[in-house]
């Protein structure tokens, strides 16, 4: 999640990155009060007294809960709802699970049931839901995968997989993807994708130690590999720590592809000093130092050296910086942050923290769970190249606005950007627009478009978007005072170029907004310039409203008739051009010289020579229908549908016929 004002700010916030305001608060850790997380539902459950004095389960997303009890038959390890929450299962036995069903639409229980594991000394070592009827159990030796049938209370082994010594395992629910740690070091992992009741696996991934104990021992631990999306594309991330270099960590990512192979993709290497643990937020990596209290950005599109075909990222995208400093909100909550008689005015930020993907902290010892948020207007200071910046905001959600008031504010007066600058960032605009319309067509995609930025930008700046707060403002502004007055004139070429180099037609305002510009401020002959070599593409519209200034720029009568020419579809819009100017003889002309003399309509001409006051005219263009009249009824006469009595007796009265 990412928040953005609508303005931007001129000096930012030292920091970038913040804890949710509302956090879901809960009953902390006690002697006798257990703290679960389940990450697959974002669930927290509260459990008192080994359930014999109530379960609480707390949805992250709603802060909704739920209270049941259970009877205390030891100590529970794990507890975890079906993804319809109709089912609970717990662990309290090392080998066997407990399950409960609940009455939909009611907090009532059923009496619990229980399955264990295949194997008389075998140990649970976790579980995972599929479905409501599919749950995965992770034994020390291996798989195994039931079918529930909750209205039998009876579970049915489908599958088991024997893998010899496994350490621990991690479950990605919207991919359906499953990570099981094995060997004596833990580097050993096997992946696997759940489809339809089976196991696909992957080629086995053997992760390089920072260091290899002399005694092995198991050193690749849980909490130090993440199974997550970045980008939409799934990653397993190792948090690679070398104890006997304090100062030098890496975080390594491994795509997974389709080929079912996972690749050494990215490296994040950075000076550390302790433990750290990992966010991902809006596609980018937050690696959070709890002993140094600083968290590090990164954006694994950007800001990284190729070495073969994998991306290095030597430096953070913004240097390092504390999260924002939360405040105690004690008279609301009944847990206050800061304990009472604490020294302390504020609370202790990073110190017991327990970080969950994507973006889950939570402090069991203060009752908090948090979704770690961007704080993006901090960006527009903090990343000084504004081609990089509009390349991050383009990926970020919410974004829009702010992407609008940077590119505004390089245009105003005394900011200094040069013309070069402003259009490469329209470039990273368009190449955006330019994709995304391309796939409304469906058509092959532009050679000049980069899908790597362009694929995964979730904000598209659409011309109306530029018009609206961008130009509208700057050109409507008359207190804005510019070192050259025809600046944002260029400005604005330089956008309408920027869209003809990703073939996009250019929308009419933006044209019009240009030619009365240039009229206001008296720069015709950059104007005959602009339509003379065609930087402005030709269509009717443009048409109309350069003849609607031949008053004040009278080469614009030529310049629109020989622009509807061209377009070779205009023919009623010249006809219309000729006869505003009494020129019907040229309009009859034209008409024949494309075929279309049968198309003409007496009474409309007849009507335009009467109005025209010149006798003459009007002789001439009633003789030329008469002769088609004998070529087509064989009498002179008009035939009562062309609607021209009037016509025969103007022409009777002026001749004394």
């Amino acid at each position: 999640m990412a928040s953005a004002k609508q303005e931007v700010k001129t000096v930012s916030e030292n920091y970038f990155a913040e804890l949710s305001a509302s956090p879901l608060r809960f009953d902390p850790a006690a002697p006798n009060v257990n703290v679960f997380f389940d990450d697959a539902n974002q669930h927290v459950f509260v459990v008192r007294a080994n359930g014999a004095g109530g379960i609480i389960m707390f949805e992250g997303a709603t802060g909704k809960s739920n209270t049941f009890r259970t009877d205390d038959k030891g100590d529970i390890a794990a507890v975890r709802f079906s993804p319809s929450m109709q089912t609970l299962a717990l662990q309290r036995a090392p080998n066997a699970l407990d399950f409960i069903n609940f009455i939909k639409d009611s907090q009532k229980e059923s009496l619990p049931y229980c399955q264990t594991c295949k194997g008389k000394t075998t140990r649970i070592t976790d579980f995972f839901w599929v479905s409501d009827s599919e749950i995965i159990f992770i034994t020390d030796t291996g798989i195994e995968l039931y079918e529930l049938d909750s209205e039998k209370k009876s579970l049915k082994c489908t599958r088991t997989l024997s893998m010899g010594l496994v350490n621990w395992s991690l479950w990605h629910k919207s991919s359906r993807h499953l990570l099981i740690s094995s060997g004596i070091y833990g580097n050993i992992l096997h992946i696997f994708q759940y489809e339809n009741g089976n196991l696909s696996k992957y080629a086995k991934l053997e992760v390089d130690l920072a260091f290899y104990p002399a005694e092995p021992t198991l050193t690749l631990l849980r909490r130090d590999v993440i199974l997550s999306k970045v980008y939409g594309q799934l990653y397993v991330v190792v948090l690679k720590k070398d104890a006997r270099a304090s100062q030098f960590s890496q975080i390594i990512l491994y795509k997974l592809t389709k080929e079912r192979v996972a690749i050494k993709s990215n490296v994040l290497s950075f000076t550390s000093s302790g433990r750290f643990e990992v966010n991902i937020v809006d596609s980018m990596i937050l690696v959070h130092q709890l002993q140094t209290k600083t968290t590090f950005l990164y954006d694994l599109k950007f800001g990284y050296v190729k070495d073969q075909q994998v991306c290095l990222h030597q430096q953070p995208l913004i240097a390092p910086l504390p999260m924002k400093q939360v405040t105690d909100n004690a008279p609301f909550f009944s847990f206050p942050l800061i304990q009472p008689g604490s020294s302390s005015k504020s609370y202790n930020m990073y110190s017991n923290w327990v970080v969950f993907q994507p973006d889950v902290i939570i402090d069991s010892g203060h009752g908090c769970m948090w979704k770690t948020e961007l704080y993006l207007p901090s960006f527009v200071d903090m990343i000084s190249d504004r081609c990089l910046l509009i390349e991050v905001l383009l990926h970020r959600n919410g974004a829009k606005s702010l992407i609008l008031d940077v590119v505004r504010d390089m245009i105003r007066p005394g900011i200094g950007y040069p013309l070069a600058t402003i259009g490469e960032v329209f470039n990273k605009l368009n190449q955006v627009y330019a994709y995304n319309e391309d796939r409304k067509g469906e058509i092959e995609q532009l050679s000049m478009v980069d899908p790597a930025l362009a694929e995964d930008a979730v904000n598209v700046i659409q011309q109306d978007d530029v018009y609206t707060h961008i130009f509208c403002p700057i050109f409507n502004d008359d207190s804005l005072k510019y070192p050259t007055a025809n600046f944002p004139i260029s400005v604005l070429i330089e956008y309408i170029n920027s869209l003809q180099s990703f073939s996009q037609q250019i929308h009419f305002y933006l044209y019009e907004l240009l030619v009365n510009h240039l009229v206001k401020c008296s720069e015709l002959f950059r104007l005959h310039q602009f339509l003379q070599y065609h930087v402005l593409t030709d269509s009717k519209h443009l048409a109309c409203l350069l003849l609607s200034l031949q008053n004040i720029y009278p080469a614009a009568y030529q310049i629109a008739l020989d622009m509807l020419k061209r377009l070779g579809t205009a023919h009623d819009e010249i006809v219309e051009v000729f006869l505003s100017k009494y020129q019907v003889l040229t309009a009859i002309r034209y008409l024949r010289s494309v075929g279309l003399a049968h198309t003409i309509l007496p009474r409309k001409f007849l009507g335009v020579a009467k109005e025209s006051g010149d006798p003459d005219l009007f002789f001439i263009v009633y003789k030329f229908f008469e002769d088609i009249n004998i070529k087509k009824y064989k009498v002179a006469s008009f035939a009562p549908g062309d609607h021209c009595s009037e016509y025969e007796h103007h022409f009777s009265v002026l001749f004394s016929v």
